[in-house]
């Protein structure tokens, strides 16, 4: 079983390839490395054109369906977490001796800068489980 997985993961490095995207074209598959035997070219254009379909389906089929901004907002105003929220921004303003205006400017600056970092990590986890070990 190990030597399958390795055998295969070998086989994948040595087939790897990478995609581009042209905003005219979609994306596009070219391979990684020019020792390759070079491939039948209708090969290759019908593997260039599945690409471009495949990654074109991908990105085209990304929530279909239409949102309800009016209904969304109104059952997130009415939840107990954006009670919650306010309450924060109630609590802060009066502790700090602001406006609530700016209590709740502090309040979403925390969160935003939080939520970003946090975004930021886990793509640069994703990044590195991509990349694999370094050497």
């Amino acid at each position: 079983m190990v030597a399958l997985q390795q055998k295969s993961d070998s086989d994948f490095m040595q087939n790897s390839s990478s995609l581009s995207f042209n905003p005219a074209d979609g994306f596009s598959h070219s391979p990684a490395s020019a020792q390759e035997s070079a491939p039948d070219i209708s090969q290759t254009a019908s593997i260039d054109d599945l690409v471009k379909v495949f990654n074109t389906a991908l990105v085209s089929t990304q929530n279909k369906e239409p949102r309800d901004v009016s209904l969304e907002l109104h059952s997130l105003l009415e939840s107990p977490a954006f009670r919650a929220i306010l309450n924060s921004v109630r609590h802060l303003s009066r502790s700090q001796g602001i406006s609530e205006r700016e209590g709740a400017e502090s309040v979403i600056r925390a969160f935003r800068k939080m939520d970003q970092i946090w975004s930021d990590y886990i793509f640069q986890e994703g990044l590195d489980r991509v990349r694999g070990p370094s050497r």
